[in-house]
C-alpha cells in the first residue's frame, strides 16, 4: 500500500513515503568508488549491554516504535519553539532516559529512529558532513549514540531511518555543492536536481559508511526510505555501506522501491508504509495510532486494545518476520499525555500476554484460514513446539470455539487460559478441534489467550516423491509438460500442471514402487479455491484397485494429509501404496492445478 503525505513547512514541500521492513544481506566490502573509511568521532565507545540484537533478534521481534524526530517539528511539550532548523536545540533538548522509559514501558523490542530527515539534519556529529560543506547539518551532540546505548542496556534494539535522496530541502547554495542548479527536474521549494548525481552518490555512501562504522552493533539495522521516484542508482551499494560496521545488521527498504535499482527483496525485505490493525501482514507494516501519522502526535485515534490486536494479528500471520512498527513520535522531553496513556495501556496488555508472543512463530501446528476481516483468531507456536497459543480477539457467540485439526498428528495434553489458568474443555478429532470455556467464564474483550499443550509431532519419514512420475486426465494450452517434474522437486512454478475443464479432473502420481506412505503435503497455487476445494486423495498398490484415504474439508494454501490406519483399536502410522490419485468431483467442469506435492514415508 502506498500513502503520500504532504507537509508544508514555510516554503518547503516534502513528500515522504514511509514504510517498512526489509533486509538481510551478507557482508561485503565497499566499492572502490566510495570514500575511505572516515575517522570515528569522540563519544562513540560501545557500552556493555545484556544482549547483542542482530538479525535473529529483529526477525523474531513482534513490534517496534517508529520515531520521526526531526528539526522541523515541535520539540518541548508546552514550551516555545526554537528557530526553524535549529538542529543543536532539537538534539540537546531530547531526554533520552524519559524516551527509553516510555518505550520500555510499552514493551517494544526495537525502535526505528530518524538519523536525519528534511534537509538531512543528522542527529549526531559527522566528519563527512563537514568535509562536504554541510557543517550545519550535523549536531554537536551524538544523540543517536546516546539513544542506542540507553536502549541497548535495556534489551531494546535501535535501528536508524536513512534517506538516500532526501536533499530536496537543501538550500540552493548547498545544492550547488553537488553541482545542482535551482529548480531542475523535481519538486518546488527548492526542487530536486538532475538525477543520478555521482558526486551526491559518493557523499551519501560515505555518510552511510561513517554512521555504520561509528555505531557498529550498537545499531541493529537500517530503514531505507525513498522519494518520488528518485531511486538511488546501483542500490546494492547502500546495503554494503550500511553494513560496513555491522555485517549482521538488518536492512529494510520502503515498499521494495529499490529492487529495480539492484537491491533485491532477499537482500532487503519489503514493507508497507501504512498498516491496518484489522488483519495481519507478512511484510512489516506501520500502525499509525495518532492524529499526525508518523510525525509528532498529540491525540490518539486508534486505542491501545486495537493497536495490541494489530500486533497480535501480525504475530500470527504466516511468513511474518520483524513484527509491526507502531508510529509514535514524542516531544523532546515527553510524549503528549494522551499518547503516553495509550502506550501505558498497551504495555499492560503486552505484559499480561507477552509469553504468548515473544519467542513464538506463526503457528504451523494449528493453521487457520482467515475468512473474515477483522481477523478473529490467530495462533502462535512456542519456540520448542510444545505449546500453541490461540488468540481469540473476536469471540464466537457461545462458549465453544471451533477450529481445524492440529497438524503433524499432534495430540492435546491439556488446555487452559493464559490469564487465570482456568481449565478449558476440548474435543479433538482428525477432522476438527473444539475448545469450550468454563460456564462461569467470559471471553476477554481484547484477546483471550488459550494455551494448548501438545504432544510430539508425527515423524513423516523421508521424501519419496523426488523422482515420481505424473499422469493427468487431460491437458490444455496452459499446461507445460516441461513443468510436470516441478510438481515434485526443483524450482517452484505457480502451477506444475493444468488439466482442461472437466467434471472429474485428476492427477496420478507413480512413486516407482510400493512404499509406506506417512504424509502427503499438497501445495495449492494462491487463489485457486474454486479449482481445488474438496480435493480427494486415493491410493493404490497396483494402479487398479483404489482406496480413498483423504478429502480436504476446507481450503488452505497447503494441505497436510497423514496416512494412518486402525487395527484392533490401535492407530498406526503408514499406508502401503505405489500410486496416488488426486481428483476433484462435481457437476460443473473445472480444471485441476497444483503447485507442489511432496510424499513422505519409508522406502
Amino acid at each position: 500500500m502506498n500513502h503520500t503525505q504532504k507537509h508544508t513547512i514555510k516554503h518547503s514541500m516534502k513528500h515522504t513515503l514511509l514504510a517498512g521492513l526489509a533486509a538481510l544481506i551478507s557482508a561485503t566490502t565497499l566499492l572502490g568508488a566510495e570514500p575511505k573509511s572516515p575517522t570515528p568521532l569522540p563519544n562513540t565507545t560501545r557500552t556493555a549491554r545484556p544482549l547483542d540484537p542482530g538479525r535473529e533478534f529483529i526477525t523474531n521481534a513482534k513490534f517496534g516504535i517508529f520515531v520521526h524526530y526531526t528539526v522541523e517539528y515541535a520539540h518541548l511539550l508546552g514550551k516555545p519553539e526554537p528557530a526553524l532548523w535549529d538542529l543543536d536545540a532539537k538534539a540537546n533538548a531530547f531526554d533520552v532516559k524519559a524516551f527509553a522509559d516510555a518505550v520500555e514501558g510499552m514493551g517494544a523490542q526495537y525502535v526505528t529512529l530518524t538519523s536525519f530527515h528534511a534537509a538531512m539534519y543528522l542527529l549526531a556529529p559527522s566528519k563527512v558532513m563537514v568535509d562536504a560543506g554541510l557543517s550545519k547539518h550535523q549536531a554537536k551532540r551524538d544523540l543517536l549514540g546516546e539513544v542506542a546505548d540507553e536502549l541497548n542496556k535495556r534489551g531494546i534494539a535501535l535501528c536508524l531511518y536513512v534517506h538516500p535522496t532526501d536533499q530536496h530541502d537543501l538550500s540552493q547554495e548547498e545544492r550547488a555543492l553537488f553541482g545542482w542548479g535551482p529548480e531542475v527536474n523535481g519538486l518546488p521549494g527548492p526542487k530536486l536536481g538532475e538525477w543520478p548525481n555521482p558526486k551526491w552518490d559518493k557523499f551519501l555512501l560515505g555518510l552511510f559508511k561513517e554512521i555504520s562504522l561509528r555505531y557498529g552493533k550498537r545499531v541493529a539495522g537500517y530503514w531505507i526510505d525513498q522519494h518520488s521516484g528518485k531511486v538511488f542508482p546501483d542500490a546494492g551499494r547502500l546495503a554494503v555501506a550500511l553494513r560496513a560496521g555491522n555485517p549482521d545488521a538488518v536492512i529494510w527498504q520502503n515498499s521494495g522501491a529499490y529492487v529495480p535499482a539492484g537491491l533485491s527483496l532477499e537482500s532487503a525485505w519489503p514493507a508497507c508504509e501504512g498498516g491496518d490493525p484489522s488483519h495481519g501482514e507478512k511484510d512489516q507494516c506501520c500502525i499509525l495510532p495518532t492524529d499526525n501519522a508518523w510525525f509528532l502526535g498529540k491525540k490518539v485515534q486508534i486505542p491501545a486494545p486495537e493497536v495490541f490486536r494489530g500486533v497480535v494479528r501480525c504475530a500470527g500471520c504466516p511468513g511474518q518476520k520483524g513484527g509491526v512498527h507502531v508510529a509514535l513520535t514524542p516531544y523532546a522531553d515527553a510524549y503528549a499525555p494522551p499518547v503516553k496513556q495509550m502506550m501505558d495501556d498497551f504495555g499492560k496488555l503486552w505484559r499480561e500476554r507477552k509469553v504468548s508472543l515473544l519467542n513464538t512463530k506463526p503457528s504451523k501446528i494449528l493453521q487457520l484460514e482467515q475468512k473474515s476481516n477483522p481477523w478473529e483468531v490467530v495462533a502462535t507456536d512456542s519456540a520448542d513446539g510444545s505449546i500453541v497459543y490461540v488468540h481469540v480477539m473476536i469471540p464466537p457467540d457461545g462458549k465453544a470455539l471451533h477450529l481445524p485439526p492440529l497438524n503433524d498428528s499432534r495430540k492435546l495434553i491439556c488446555v487452559s487460559l493464559l490469564l487465570g489458568g482456568n481449565e478449558v474443555k476440548f474435543k479433538q478429532s482428525d477432522e476438527s478441534l473444539e475448545l469450550t470455556l468454563p460456564a462461569d467464564m467470559k471471553w476477554d474483550p481484547v484477546d483471550t489467550v488459550v494455551v494448548l499443550k501438545v504432544g510430539p509431532a508425527f515423524e513423516p519419514g523421508v521424501i519419496l516423491s523426488e523422482n515420481a512420475k505424473l499422469e493427468i486426465s487431460s491437458t490444455c494450452g496452459h499446461d507445460v509438460v516441461a513443468n510436470h517434474a516441478r510438481l515434485f522437486s526443483g524450482e517452484k512454478v505457480p502451477f506444475a500442471f493444468h488439466t482442461d475443464s472437466e467434471k472429474n479432473p485428476w492427477a496420478k502420481i507413480d512413486l516407482g514402487g510400493v512404499r509406506t506412505l506417512r504424509t502427503v503435503e499438497i501445495e495449492n497455487r494462491e487463489g485457486e479455491q474454486e479449482r481445488t476445494k474438496g480435493l480427494v486423495m486415493s491410493i493404490s498398490e497396483d494402479g487398479q484397485k483404489w482406496e480413498e484415504v483423504w478429502q480436504a474439508k476446507s481450503w488452505v494454501t497447503t494441505w497436510i494429509a497423514r496416512m494412518t490406519q486402525s487395527s484392533g483399536g490401535t492407530v498406526t502410522s503408514g499406508r502401503k501404496a505405489r500410486f496416488i490419485k488426486l481428483e476433484t468431483r462435481g457437476e460443473s467442469p473445472r480444471p485441476l492445478v497444483l503447485k507442489r506435492v511432496t510424499v513422505f514415508g519409508v522406502m
